[in-house]
């Protein structure tokens, strides 16, 4: 799992500096933090959601009378990583956020990023 893990914030961390390529690592690595903190009360809510969604498929499956067992794997892993897809979204959406916002001028003349 620590390969996974390590695997998927490198993938995270060149997807979002081909948008924004003067994000700094400390920068990425706090939006990670956020992120993981956000998803990590409701991540059983969101396995249970997945698994759901998986329950339609069988479904189908079934109805076409094609072969389940093909879906054991994308079932554990989707299951299993799926809810961590919602980290990669919310922190490229912060990078992009961040990488779009303009500069402006405050009071003091001074120039405020985002």
């Amino acid at each position: 799992i620590l390969f996974a893990a390590i695997s998927y914030v490198v993938v995270l961390y060149y997807d979002c500096k081909r948008l924004h390529p003067s994000l700094e690592v400390p920068v990425f690595l706090k939006q990670v933090g956020l992120a993981f903190l956000y998803v990590l009360p409701v991540y059983p809510f969101l396995a249970v959601l997945i698994s759901f969604g998986f329950l339609f498929v069988i479904n189908i499956f079934e109805f076409f009378h094609w072969d389940e067992q093909i879906l054991n794997t994308p079932i554990y892993f989707g299951v299993l990583y799926g809810p961590f897809s919602f980290v990669y979204w919310r922190v490229k959406e912060k990078i992009v956020q961040e990488r779009s916002t303009l500069p402006t001028v405050n009071g003091g003349g001074g120039r405020v990023l985002g």
